[in-house]
């Protein structure tokens, strides 16, 4: 798909930095930004079925063991409403797909599922998925993210002990590397960018034309 898909570690400010960035009303980056859609249910399982079905076949016996965990199904599931999402909403070469995209789930599973690190099926994964055309990755430091999760989870009261830890967000951000290597050796796809410092306008404008330039690249490319 022809998308760019913003990732990075949970709490690395992904939601925040885009929320000020839309403030700015740069006309170009607001109209590049999608907002996610619901697919039906049905949608949804069919394509974890078959996201489940392509990744069997490339490795049975890391995905067989997978599926019968229920964090394995967990982000089997999550990734078979994202792929669904994703066919309904067809997004257009050089749009920006915030909290939308397959690779996400992936990162997330590691931080907050203590199981993630162990026995994670990630390549027949990866290749079974339909990947952006490009990242774009807010690099946050594994300490700085998981202060930053852990606060935001207890302040919203979603969780009042959250029992993530360190050797979690430290696998994550290995993958993170992983994927980030992956799309620069695939024809240099990726932004990736460091959040600015709050109220720093000049900054925050900086990074807004940097996405800018990104997504007119990625849409100038051909199919």
């Amino acid at each position: 798909m022809g998308y760019i898909e913003v990732v990075g570690l949970p709490g690395a400010g992904k939601s925040t930095l885009f929320s000020l960035l839309r403030s700015l009303e740069c006309a170009a980056l607001n109209a590049a930004v999608v907002d996610p859609v619901q697919p039906a249910g049905g949608k949804a399982l069919a394509n974890m079925l078959s996201l489940v079905a392509r990744a069997t076949a490339r490795e049975p016996g890391a995905l067989l063991p997978f599926v019968a965990r229920q964090d394995g199904r967990w982000l089997l599931s999550k990734l078979g409403y994202r792929m669904a999402a994703l066919n309904l909403r067809r997004p257009a070469r050089g749009s920006i797909v915030l909290d939308g995209g397959v690779i996400q789930p992936l990162i997330s599973f590691v931080c907050e599922y203590h199981g993630g690190r162990r026995d994670f099926p990630f390549e027949p994964i990866w290749t079974s998925v339909p990947l952006p055309a490009g990242i774009i990755y807010l690099n946050t430091s594994a300490s700085e993210a998981n202060a930053r999760y852990v606060r935001r989870q207890c302040e919203s009261m979603r969780r009042q002990h959250v029992a993530v830890s360190m050797e979690d967000f430290e696998a994550a951000s290995s993958l993170c590397d992983v994927i980030v290597s992956r799309f620069a050796g695939g024809g240099g796809n990726v932004l990736t960018l460091q959040s600015p410092a709050l109220g720093d306008t000049a900054a925050l404008q900086e990074v807004a034309s940097r996405i800018e330039h990104f997504s007119a690249k990625m849409m100038d490319q051909r199919q």
